[in-house]
């Protein structure tokens, strides 16, 4: 183990605005908005309970599988009208983490393994209505 009373200092001046490296005080709120943050806090959530987070968690007991397959006849729509393959949208592996992800806010999709930033800009709306419809 190691001792990370040092990362702890920094994390908390980064936290209450400061630059670690400069001594600059910066607006904290540009810092709270990259989705880079929100993966780290849980990858160190997953490190610090000493084993890595699954890729996706149940654990709001949702019915997955009834998302899963709201979330293909989507998918399938989409992929009629933009005249792709699904798979080229969503890959069915993609589309379970997201049925199995722990969703509340449109900004967690941001942590599903498989959506990227333009995926999330691009279907990350409507993903969300559907996830809400089993909220």
């Amino acid at each position: 183990m190691f001792d990370c009373s040092e990362i702890i200092e920094i994390l908390s001046g980064i936290l209450d605005g400061i630059n670690p490296s400069t001594g600059e005080i910066f607006d904290t709120r540009e810092l709270f908005n990259r989705p880079e943050l929100h993966r780290v806090t849980r990858e160190l959530d997953g490190i610090a309970a000493g084993k890595r987070k699954p890729k996706s968690i149940n654990r709001l007991n949702r019915p997955g599988e009834v998302i899963y397959n709201s979330l293909r006849d989507w998918r399938k729509k989409l992929a009629l009208v933009q005249k792709v393959p699904p798979y080229i949208i969503f890959s069915d592996k993609e589309l379970w983490a997201i049925a199995e992800g722990d969703v509340c806010e449109k900004e967690d999709l941001r942590m599903i393994n498989g959506i990227s930033a333009v995926k999330y800009e691009k279907y990350g709306d409507d993903i969300y209505n559907i996830i809400l419809n089993y909220v």
